[in-house]
């Protein structure tokens, strides 16, 4: 079961990825799935889903470059 969460209004997906035992709540770009992995709208989560063996480590780089109290979000650039 997935635990994405579609934000279409603004083109980004929720999920959590866990590091050293925390919870770690993400972000990743619409933009960021269709330019590397092929999603198209449609198929994001789908595409995120599928992908988590690749984007669940990006996140977490991306979670510990990000100041507390930040929102962790996995850009185009970061992939």
């Amino acid at each position: 079961m997935t635990n994405a969460i579609n934000l279409k209004d603004s083109h980004l997906i929720e999920f959590s990825v866990y590091s050293g035992g925390q919870r770690i709540i993400c972000f990743i770009r619409y933009e960021a799935l269709k330019d590397h992995l092929g999603a198209t709208s449609g198929s994001v989560v789908d595409v995120l889903e599928a992908n988590r063996g690749c984007i669940d480590p990006v996140a977490i780089r991306v979670a510990n470059r990000t100041p507390d109290g930040g929102h962790v979000i996995v850009e185009t650039s970061d992939l």
